[in-house]
């Protein structure tokens, strides 16, 4: 094999090469966008990650406290 035929042949592999990374970039690529939006989607439907001012356990004690309250006084009233 002369020295030419070597250079293309080793040139073919890496062309080859160079499309098995190029493939595998794009299938990278597009696990990378469906993760993320698998991830905003989650976050959208769930809040996380958004910042809640008001604190939260202030206004569960509220209502647990008043759907009580509601419940008992309507109780005392048909006894």
């Amino acid at each position: 094999m002369s020295e030419r035929e070597q250079y293309g042949k080793l040139a073919d592999e890496l062309e080859d090469r160079a499309d098995t990374l190029a493939d595998e970039n794009d299938r990278l690529g597009e696990r990378i966008a469906g993760a993320r939006e698998g991830w905003q989607r989650t976050r959208d439907e769930t809040g996380a990650g958004t910042p809640d001012w008001d604190d939260p356990d202030e206004d569960e004690d509220d209502d647990e406290d008043g759907n009580d309250h509601d419940a008992n006084d309507e109780d005392d009233e048909d006894d």
